[in-house]
């Protein structure tokens, strides 16, 4: 999974697509910062480390995402079912078009993973 983030994440900078990262928190010493591979293919950016699992939820992490103009979103994360799928509901709900890397990210099992891409495909066919 780490390899097909960073994969993602070389195609995005390759391709000119703005990137947003962000961490949950690191501050509070309650996790570990963003792994050292995808660190070192985006030097100069920033983790936004919010303290809510839903990055939609943080004010930092949607002006961001805002700042960008885009409302065609790339996806990847630690967690399906948390990570990928909050934001990605939200963002929906919002009239954004949204695309989960399904092999660029994971879930606590394949059960969680798979329960988290029915939700957001779901979401996307009503």
């Amino acid at each position: 999974m780490v390899g097909n983030i960073v994969r993602v994440t070389k195609a995005a900078k390759a391709f000119g697509v703005p990137i947003v990262v962000s961490t949950v928190n690191v501050t509070t010493g309650r996790n570990k910062p963003m792994f050292s591979q995808l660190h070192d293919v985006l030097p100069g950016i920033e983790p936004i480390d919010r303290t809510t699992i839903n990055a939609w939820e943080d004010a930092d992490f949607l002006g961001a995402v805002r700042a960008t103009g885009r409302r065609k979103l790339i996806m990847a994360a630690l967690w399906t079912e948390a990570c990928v799928a909050f934001p990605t509901l939200d963002a929906l709900q919002e009239g954004f078009e949204v695309y989960p890397v399904v092999d660029a990210v994971g879930g606590t099992s394949a059960e969680a993973h798979k329960s988290g891409l029915e939700r957001i495909t779901k979401r996307c066919g009503s």
